[in-house]
């Protein structure tokens, strides 16, 4: 594919204060590409847009964490299907103070989430309570509508984020 032009979608990988790296996937294939320096395992995705909602739901990529935002959730993404435990502590440091606070594991319908959600949970639920969502097998959470995700986390009693709180994507 030398030479050819290659259409690709970006992200700008930002905290509150500076960008910290850049994503970009070529139209028609699977892998995203992270900039050199992008401390992967130490971010995650949409962590600026946290408030005071007590629930976080954790999603592996950029498009879930845009369409679970958008339809009124507080939400970050691991960039993936590993959380290392410098992600995880970051998110529960970010999360108000609260006893009734709970991550939510929103990963995707395949194999590869649910072997995650399933790690994740074993290695950090002493830490934190976390709850793993029942995905619609094949399905990512960006592939559902605004109502079938908000009948899935309703079910789960999800809070939904404080409108007031918005901040951009």
């Amino acid at each position: 594919m030398d030479g050819e032009n290659r259409t690709s979608v970006e992200f700008k990988l930002s905290n509150e204060k500076k960008v910290v790296g850049w994503s970009y996937r070529y139209i028609n294939e699977k892998k995203y590409v992270h900039s050199s320096s992008f401390p992967r395992g130490k971010f995650l995705y949409g962590e600026h847009l946290l408030g005071s909602a007590k629930d976080c739901v954790v999603v592996e990529g950029f498009f879930d964490v845009l369409k679970v935002y958008q339809t009124g959730y507080q939400v970050v993404g691991i960039l993936g299907t590993n959380c290392t435990k410098v992600q995880f502590v970051r998110l529960i440091n970010m999360l108000p103070p609260s006893v009734d606070s709970r991550i939510i594991l929103f990963l995707d319908g395949d194999t590869a989430g649910s072997m995650a959600s399933k790690k994740i949970y074993d290695e950090y639920s002493s830490l934190y309570k976390i709850v793993v969502v029942d995905r619609l097998i094949g399905q990512d959470p960006s592939d559902l509508t605004e109502e079938q995700l908000n009948e899935i986390l309703s079910k789960y009693s999800v809070g939904r984020r404080d409108e007031t709180e918005g901040r951009q994507i």
